[in-house]
């Protein structure tokens, strides 16, 4: 019947698989012209005749910033294509913010409660992203024991 509710949940998901692919898209253009800007102002660092501090925490500022945005749109394609987003890559992109936050508190002036909440963050993320390692790790190992036993029975049974 058409208009039923599996109908629009049906289209529901493409639209939403469309708006992820949109701003994927729109996110791969921001990168390749933030990537160029930020190559101009290598070269413009390179050629100054001192080393300005400020503008180097600048361009380190920029360039996490396009490895976010590429994490980001890792993290839309994966959901595109394996219908879930993986708990590691989003703590990744935590992981970024977080160490893009490091640097805007050195251009702005250190404050020492955001600092020593930001690193209890970090720790937390990082253990966090160690712990999912090593289940997946465990995981895949047990998994692939399973089929190649379940494989040995299948030999062992034509045989």
């Amino acid at each position: 019947m058409p208009g039923s509710s599996e109908d629009m949940s049906h289209l529901a998901k493409y639209v939403i698989m469309a708006l992820e692919l949109l701003l994927a898209g729109i996110l791969s253009i921001g990168v390749l012209v933030a990537s160029i800007k930020t190559a101009t102002d290598i070269l413009q660092l390179m050629r100054s005749e001192g080393f300005d501090k400020t503008v180097f925490l600048h361009l380190l500022d920029s360039i996490l910033l396009i490895v976010l945005a590429i994490d980001v749109t890792r993290t839309l394609l994966t959901a595109v294509l394996e219908k879930m987003i993986p708990v590691r890559i989003v703590i990744e992109a935590a992981m970024l913010a977080v160490l893009r936050e490091f640097i805007a508190i050195e251009i702005r002036g250190p404050s020492t409660d955001l600092l020593a909440v930001l690193v209890l963050v970090f720790t937390a993320l990082v253990t966090a992203w160690i712990i999912i390692g090593l289940l997946e790790a465990r995981y895949w190992r047990i998994s692939s024991r399973r089929s190649k036993r379940g494989a040995e029975r299948d030999c062992t049974a034509e045989s």
